[in-house]
């Protein structure tokens, strides 16, 4: 299992909402190549991530980079995969 990815879902919240601070946020977001999908979603978090990243210390780099190194975010909750539910229908 060394060097298999980790698939982590990524619950954030950011402080303000502005369209400065989402901007600005997406803009750290292209950046990363861990990224594999975002969205920017209405409920409880501004915006749902999902990451491939090699190790837990990769992501702990991850989130140090974008979590906890960038003042508009608020908190950030992880999710990490066990393992993919084989045979559902995709869209």
């Amino acid at each position: 299992m060394v060097g298999t990815p980790l698939t982590i879902h990524v619950l954030v919240s950011l402080e303000r909402g502005g369209t400065a601070a989402l901007d600005a946020f997406e803009r750290k977001l292209r950046a990363r190549e861990e990224l594999q999908g975002a969205w920017y979603v209405t409920g409880e978090v501004d915006f749902v991530l999902l990451l491939r990243v090699r190790s837990m210390e990769a992501y702990e780099r991850f989130t140090r980079e974008m979590f906890h190194d960038v003042p508009n975010v608020a908190s950030f909750r992880t999710i990490v995969t066990l393992r993919e539910v084989e045979g559902l229908r995709q869209p």
